[in-house]
Protein backbone atom coordinates (compact mmCIF):
# COMPACT_ATOMS: atom_id res chain seq x y z
CA UNK A 1 0.00 0.00 0.00
CA UNK A 2 1.35 3.43 -0.95
CA UNK A 3 -0.17 6.72 0.20
CA UNK A 4 0.63 9.67 -2.07
CA UNK A 5 0.25 13.11 -0.41
CA UNK A 6 -1.48 16.06 -2.07
CA UNK A 7 0.52 18.17 -4.55
CA UNK A 8 2.77 15.18 -5.20
CA UNK A 9 2.94 12.55 -7.93
CA UNK A 10 4.88 9.29 -7.88
CA UNK A 11 6.19 7.74 -11.08
CA UNK A 12 5.98 3.96 -10.72
CA UNK A 13 8.43 1.67 -12.46
CA UNK A 14 7.58 -1.98 -12.98
CA UNK A 15 10.73 -4.08 -13.38
CA UNK A 16 12.70 -0.95 -14.25
CA UNK A 17 10.32 0.42 -16.93
CA UNK A 18 7.72 3.17 -16.63
CA UNK A 19 4.39 1.71 -15.55
CA UNK A 20 2.13 4.55 -14.41
CA UNK A 21 1.90 7.79 -12.48
CA UNK A 22 0.15 7.96 -9.12
CA UNK A 23 -1.53 11.16 -7.91
CA UNK A 24 -2.75 11.84 -4.36
CA UNK A 25 -4.58 9.02 -2.64
CA UNK A 26 -4.11 5.39 -1.62
CA UNK A 27 -2.61 2.99 -4.17
CA UNK A 28 -1.55 -0.65 -4.22
CA UNK A 29 1.90 -1.69 -5.44
CA UNK A 30 3.23 -5.18 -6.05
CA UNK A 31 6.23 -5.76 -3.74
CA UNK A 32 9.59 -6.40 -5.49
CA UNK A 33 7.97 -5.70 -8.90
CA UNK A 34 6.78 -2.09 -8.57
CA UNK A 35 8.94 0.67 -7.19
CA UNK A 36 8.76 4.47 -6.97
CA UNK A 37 11.08 5.81 -9.65
CA UNK A 38 10.57 9.55 -9.14
CA UNK A 39 8.69 11.84 -6.80
CA UNK A 40 7.42 15.09 -8.34
CA UNK A 41 6.12 18.13 -6.47
CA UNK A 42 3.05 19.68 -8.11
CA UNK A 43 2.89 22.91 -6.14
CA UNK A 44 4.45 26.25 -7.05
CA UNK A 45 8.19 26.17 -7.67
CA UNK A 46 10.74 28.91 -8.26
CA UNK A 47 13.22 28.14 -11.03
CA UNK A 48 16.34 30.35 -10.98
CA UNK A 49 17.48 31.86 -14.29
CA UNK A 50 21.13 32.86 -13.84
CA UNK A 51 23.86 34.77 -15.67
CA UNK A 52 22.15 35.87 -18.84
CA UNK A 53 24.08 38.44 -20.93
CA UNK A 54 21.69 40.50 -23.07
CA UNK A 55 22.23 43.51 -25.34
CA UNK A 56 19.45 46.11 -25.38
CA UNK A 57 18.23 47.97 -28.47
CA UNK A 58 20.63 50.85 -27.70
CA UNK A 59 23.65 48.46 -27.49
CA UNK A 60 24.02 48.34 -23.71
CA UNK A 61 25.02 44.92 -22.35
CA UNK A 62 23.14 43.79 -19.24
CA UNK A 63 23.84 40.72 -17.12
CA UNK A 64 20.58 39.53 -15.54
CA UNK A 65 19.50 36.98 -12.96
CA UNK A 66 15.84 36.04 -12.70
CA UNK A 67 13.29 33.77 -11.11
CA UNK A 68 10.50 31.97 -12.95
CA UNK A 69 7.56 30.86 -10.79
CA UNK A 70 5.72 27.86 -12.21
CA UNK A 71 3.06 25.44 -11.05
CA UNK A 72 3.21 21.92 -12.42
CA UNK A 73 -0.05 20.27 -13.40
CA UNK A 74 1.70 17.50 -15.30
CA UNK A 75 5.37 16.87 -14.73
CA UNK A 76 7.05 15.82 -17.93
CA UNK A 77 9.19 18.94 -18.37
CA UNK A 78 12.57 19.33 -16.76
CA UNK A 79 13.41 22.63 -15.09
CA UNK A 80 16.39 22.98 -17.45
CA UNK A 81 14.03 23.02 -20.45
CA UNK A 82 11.79 25.62 -18.80
CA UNK A 83 14.87 27.68 -17.86
CA UNK A 84 16.01 27.67 -21.50
CA UNK A 85 12.58 28.80 -22.69
CA UNK A 86 12.52 31.64 -20.15
CA UNK A 87 16.03 32.75 -21.13
CA UNK A 88 15.03 32.79 -24.80
CA UNK A 89 12.00 35.01 -24.21
CA UNK A 90 13.89 37.25 -21.77
CA UNK A 91 16.61 37.80 -24.37
CA UNK A 92 14.06 38.53 -27.10
CA UNK A 93 12.09 41.04 -25.03
CA UNK A 94 15.10 42.90 -23.59
CA UNK A 95 16.84 43.01 -26.97
CA UNK A 96 13.86 44.95 -28.37
CA UNK A 97 13.86 47.73 -25.76
CA UNK A 98 16.27 50.46 -24.68
CA UNK A 99 18.00 50.64 -21.31
CA UNK A 100 15.64 53.43 -20.16
CA UNK A 101 12.59 51.31 -20.98
CA UNK A 102 14.20 48.34 -19.23
CA UNK A 103 14.55 50.40 -16.06
CA UNK A 104 11.13 52.10 -16.26
CA UNK A 105 8.78 49.43 -17.61
CA UNK A 106 9.84 46.33 -15.70
CA UNK A 107 6.30 45.21 -14.85
CA UNK A 108 5.33 45.29 -18.53
CA UNK A 109 8.50 43.38 -19.40
CA UNK A 110 7.78 40.73 -16.74
CA UNK A 111 4.23 40.30 -18.03
CA UNK A 112 5.38 39.91 -21.64
CA UNK A 113 7.90 37.24 -20.61
CA UNK A 114 5.33 35.45 -18.43
CA UNK A 115 2.73 35.37 -21.23
CA UNK A 116 5.31 34.16 -23.77
CA UNK A 117 6.57 31.37 -21.51
CA UNK A 118 3.00 30.37 -20.56
CA UNK A 119 2.07 30.01 -24.21
CA UNK A 120 4.83 27.47 -24.74
CA UNK A 121 4.70 25.40 -21.55
CA UNK A 122 0.93 25.17 -21.02
CA UNK A 123 0.66 22.28 -23.50
CA UNK A 124 3.20 20.37 -21.40
CA UNK A 125 1.36 20.75 -18.13
CA UNK A 126 2.99 23.80 -16.57
CA UNK A 127 1.39 27.07 -15.59
CA UNK A 128 3.71 30.08 -15.48
CA UNK A 129 2.66 32.21 -12.52
CA UNK A 130 5.23 34.97 -12.86
CA UNK A 131 8.68 36.07 -13.92
CA UNK A 132 10.94 38.56 -12.22
CA UNK A 133 14.47 39.80 -12.82
CA UNK A 134 16.06 39.55 -9.39
CA UNK A 135 19.22 41.44 -10.27
CA UNK A 136 21.09 43.05 -13.12
CA UNK A 137 24.54 44.48 -13.78
CA UNK A 138 25.38 46.89 -16.58
CA UNK A 139 28.38 45.70 -18.62
CA UNK A 140 30.58 47.74 -20.91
Amino acid sequence: IQIVPENTAYVIERLGNYSRTLTHGIHFLIPFVDRIGYVHRLDEQAIPITNQFITTADDVCIQTDGVLNVKACIFNLSSKFVCTIAQTFETREIHNITLDNFLKERDTLYEKIRVSVSGVVKDWGLECLGYEISGYILRK
